[in-house]
């Protein structure tokens, strides 16, 4: 049998930009993971089905514990790779000459002529041809080649968008995925509705903290305790409330990182986190200012349920606990979940003698809950913003210090966030198809 030809590079990217439009399609109207999925599913459930034909069970008891079993079974069965979740992750966007280049910016009503319109590609490329440098490559030598990374006119746009479909350099084709997949995220970030009530939201919080959260005088020393002001309050001594916000590199690594991700979806963007002296404080300080209507600062219907390992507490729950600092220690426990953050304080207890350093990391074990914020915008409308409530004790932070270190957690992302950006291109591609060709011939 006569061996087929292996491709040259050229001849590759050719076959590869003229296929470019029909996967673009199939990913659109999900042709590729559709089958898979179902051919996966259909496999498993045949091998459920000969397993249980082997014992003697009724037919009715097999057929209800297949269904049972495929049920348990189904969430581990994610056939989708990450790549075929993002068009961002086309191997190639098919676009070899200005004018292709021209049409795919039209699409987004953009014209590189206008100048403020090439001043805001400019500025969306440069920043991802920064993050590119910072944060994805290993040294200084690797860095972007300029030919591809200075944006003084739109032919240098252009250049880019072709290097990354192999018409010009081969070599700088990852580099130039790369960066076009950094810019989707930032240019995603700029054209968030949301991003300009940012702003609103952290005043919004900050207001709550100065009015709900008090210093009182006990002695020589000042307590911080939750007051709502209404009768029946109780002081739930707080070690510290932090106003957190993700920085703009790190909300870029999340989309990267999570290819169904997307900035109305992030629910961590800003929030609080509220840190008290025990768990037991930490339970009653979720029950009051959710549950306990009351004292509620926080409407509970809000609440987004099902976005966090943790569930809100019912009031049942909660009021089981309230005066049982065992118990409550062992439901902490039980539904926190380990969450990272550099964060800001806006107010801490003043007396920290007691404790060596509490938050020498930004790892710690505590409560999360996703919560649609209710407030008023610029404009005197009513609207809602996702944001996160955080709470732990200072004990569970000391705890969770010493395990695994923020460090090595950041690392971990930021190793996602390379593959994601720097696989799958035609460079990568190609090197793939040569060995898999010169595997088959020997």
């Amino acid at each position: 049998m006569a061996q087929k030809e292996i491709l040259s590079p050229r001849e590759f990217v050719d076959e590869k930009n003229q296929q470019a439009p029909f996967a673009a399609l199939s990913k659109t109207i999900g042709v590729d993971s559709t089958i898979r999925s179902q051919g996966i599913r259909s496999t498993v459930s045949t091998g459920v089905s000969d397993v249980l034909e082997a014992t003697e069970l009724s037919d009715d008891d097999k057929m209800t514990l297949h269904e049972l079993l495929m049920v348990e079974i189904a969430p581990f069965l994610k056939t989708q790779k990450a790549n075929s979740l993002s068009m961002i992750d086309l191997v190639t966007l098919g676009l070899v000459d200005n004018e292709s280049v021209k049409a795919f910016f039209r699409c987004r009503g953009i014209d590189l002529t206008d100048e403020r319109h090439f001043a805001y590609v400019k500025t969306v490329l440069s920043e991802a041809v920064s993050f590119y440098n910072s944060h994805i490559i290993k040294s200084k030598k690797h860095r972007v080649n300029p030919e591809i990374s200075k944006f003084r006119t739109p032919e240098d746009v252009y250049r880019l968008f072709k290097t990354a479909s192999g018409v010009e350099k081969f070599v700088s084709v990852p580099a130039a995925c790369g960066i076009l997949r950094i810019a989707a995220a930032i240019d995603h970030m700029e054209r968030d509705p949301q991003a300009n009530v940012l702003p609103i939201v952290k005043a919004h919080l900050e207001k709550l903290v100065s009015t709900y959260f008090k210093k009182e005088q006990s002695g020589k020393r000042k307590n911080l305790v939750f007051r709502s002001g209404v009768i029946g309050d109780i002081d739930i001594p707080i070690y510290r409330i932090e106003l957190r916000q993700k920085d703009r590199p790190r909300v870029i690594a999340k989309l990267l990182r999570k290819p169904e991700q997307r900035t109305e979806q992030m629910l961590d963007r800003v929030g609080l986190r509220f840190t008290t002296k025990s768990a037991l404080n930490t339970l009653k300080l979720v029950y009051h200012i959710f549950c306990r209507s009351q004292s509620a600062i926080f409407p509970v219907d809000k609440v987004m349920i099902g976005h966090s390992k943790n569930l809100l507490l019912d009031e049942d729950t909660i009021r089981a606990v309230l005066n049982d600092n065992r118990r409550a220690k062992r439901l902490f426990s039980s539904i926190a979940v380990d969450t990272f953050d550099d964060d800001n304080f806006l107010m801490d207890d003043d007396d920290d003698s007691d404790n060596d350093n509490p938050f020498s990391s930004s790892k710690y074990r505590g409560i999360n809950v996703p919560f649609m914020l209710p407030l008023l915008d610029e404009d005197g409308y009513f609207i809602e913003f996702p944001i996160e409530l955080q709470f732990t004790d200072i004990y569970s932070k000391k705890e969770t210090d010493i395990h695994a270190p923020h460090c090595t957690y950041v690392e971990d992302q930021m190793k996602a966030v390379r593959r994601r950006v720097g696989k799958n291109n035609l460079r990568t591609e190609y090197e793939s198809y040569l060995s898999k060709a010169r595997g088959h011939s020997s």
